[in-house]
């Protein structure tokens, strides 16, 4: 009996041999078969912006060609500041509106009144003191001049700001269509949260954006071969007397970045402060030209873009002593 058994098994694992042994040589006849998983992609470091006074959600975003709403759900900002209505009136120029604390009218916030965008502060208010749970009202200069630009924030105790900036422009025309009665209303998520000096993620539908691509020549003009190539988040450097990179000299150098980005339809302001020279172009087109030696100067070029992708070069020189340059832009109409 042990001698049948012992011999069952033996032929069982031909069996199984000779049947392996098929299938390798049928293989290749059965079509490619499933290849093994691919390793996961590693994520890509992301290009972080750090808010500077008087910066904007809207500003950054435009630097970056990405929306105010993707920088926000990109960093869980739930702090914000919205313009409800801006409307005429014949007595007064008057700021009023509401705070809400996760949806709810929220006393004891502090809403704060400048000229500028994180400015002096010329005047503040407390929502629900002597009003509407969680209401403000303020009359905008009221022995002065009623017209100009008036950016509001809420901040905390320590006078840092805690929310986006709404920015409104009042007139002195009473019932001409004009705002002299602005309404701002302001949502909190996170009492916690300041703004100024936030490292924001610059990403697009999840997927992280890059923003210039940059070279550097040992010349002014731009010619041979760079002497270093990298990505900038932005184009906003203070280099003073330093270099602006490995292998490029402090002095007697240029530049050229071009980044590629996504604009709605309309009329755009491209700026730039240099020291010194300045060109941007957009897909190709001399917008802005300041191609001298001087010290920080501020310029800027006007262009209309139809909605999409446009591509901007800028290009930049510097001769000797200090050295910066900064490059935004703003929709106008």
């Amino acid at each position: 009996m042990a001698t049948e058994i012992s011999r069952f098994n033996w032929i069982t694992r031909m069996r199984w041999k000779t049947a392996a042994a098929a299938l390798l040589l049928l293989g290749p006849l059965l079509g490619p078969q499933p290849a093994a998983a691919a390793p996961p992609r590693q994520p890509t470091v992301p290009y972080v912006h750090t808010i500077r006074p008087g910066e904007t959600l809207a500003g950054i975003a435009s630097l970056y060609g990405v929306s105010v709403q993707e920088l926000r759900a990109a960093n869980q900002l739930s702090n914000r500041a919205t313009v409800t209505s801006c409307t005429p009136n014949n007595d007064s120029t008057q700021a009023r509106g509401t705070v809400r604390l996760n949806g709810q009218p929220v006393n004891g916030y502090r809403v704060a009144f400048s000229w500028q965008p994180d400015g002096k502060v010329v005047g503040r208010r407390v929502s629900g003191a002597g009003a509407a749970a969680g209401a403000y009202t303020h009359i905008l200069q009221a022995s002065g001049p009623r017209a100009g630009s008036w950016w509001f924030w809420i901040e905390n105790k320590d006078d840092k700001r805690i929310s986006e900036m709404a920015h409104v422009r009042t007139h002195d025309r009473p019932h001409a269509g004009m705002c002299q009665r602005p309404v701002i209303d302001f949502d909190i998520g996170d009492p916690g949260l300041t703004y100024v000096g936030r490292k924001l993620r610059i990403t697009v539908g999840g997927e992280v954006t890059a923003a210039w691509t940059g070279a550097f020549y040992g010349n002014r003009d731009l010619r041979g071969d760079p002497l270093l190539s990298r990505q900038d988040a932005s184009l906003r450097f203070d280099w003073q007397g330093g270099q602006p990179g490995p292998g490029v000299s402090a002095d007697n150098f240029s530049a050229a970045w071009t980044t590629t980005r996504r604009f709605q339809a309309g009329a755009y302001r491209f700026f730039a402060r240099a020291d010194d020279g300045v060109r941007l172009y957009v897909d190709g087109v001399l917008v802005l030209a300041d191609w001298n030696i001087h010290p920080a100067t501020q310029s800027f070029g006007d262009v209309y873009l139809s909605p999409g992708n446009h591509t901007v070069r800028v290009e930049y020189f510097e001769a000797g002593g200090l050295a910066s340059l900064a490059v935004w832009w703003e929709k106008v109409r």
